[in-house]
């Protein structure tokens, strides 16, 4: 299900007037976040209640400055909410000029039930931002994984995400690397 765009205006309208108790968090749906800005609250009325002087003017002070703060980060995080609510709508990136040929022996063909395209095309745009893909293998795998040719289950998914990890780390070489993930990708690996 696709959550509605959240509207600057308004968040930046609820932050003015709610934000020092968190209204901002909930409206753009960051309910943990908007329930820590209540703590202050908490130690308030504590330091209050045990006659204390020092905290209930350090509370204030903590409160005014994390308002302050949060209206500073308002505009990004309400962006960054609404990119996270939007089903992936970039162009297809341009077919390359000389596309790696299909294995057809890949691990990706064996299909994970309730995975749909969209799921898919979400996990093919990730490992594009992930760079575990470029471009070119993106429009590839988009197009492979369109026409059925291509399954890219969350274990398919899992695979090469964990593999890139293991190249981070240094725990495999360069070559098997390569010559790995084009295989759980269904790439004919060529040297380079």
């Amino acid at each position: 299900m696709r959550k509605r765009k959240k509207d600057k205006a308004i968040a930046y309208a609820i932050g003015f007037f709610t934000g020092f108790i968190g209204g901002h968090k909930f409206y753009l749906d960051k309910n943990k976040a908007g329930l820590l800005h209540l703590i202050p609250y908490l130690l308030l009325f504590l330091g209050i209640d045990m006659n204390n002087d020092m905290l209930p003017p350090l509370c204030l002070f903590a409160i005014f400055v994390w308002w302050v703060i949060d209206m500073i980060k308002l505009g990004r995080e309400v962006d960054e909410v609404n990119g996270e609510n939007e089903i992936d709508s970039e162009p297809e990136p341009p077919k390359p000029m000389h596309q790696p040929a299909i294995n057809s022996n890949a691990q990706g063909f064996a299909n994970t039930p309730g995975d749909s395209l969209d799921q898919q095309l979400i996990r093919a745009k990730s490992l594009l931002q992930l760079n575990i893909v470029n471009p070119n293998e993106f429009g590839l795998l988009n197009t492979n994984i369109a026409s059925g040719q291509f399954v890219l289950s969350q274990n398919v998914y899992h695979d090469v995400v964990n593999l890139n990890s293991m190249k981070e780390r240094q725990a495999i070489d360069e070559f098997m690397y390569d010559m790995q993930r084009a295989q759980i990708l269904g790439f004919k690996y060529l040297e380079k």
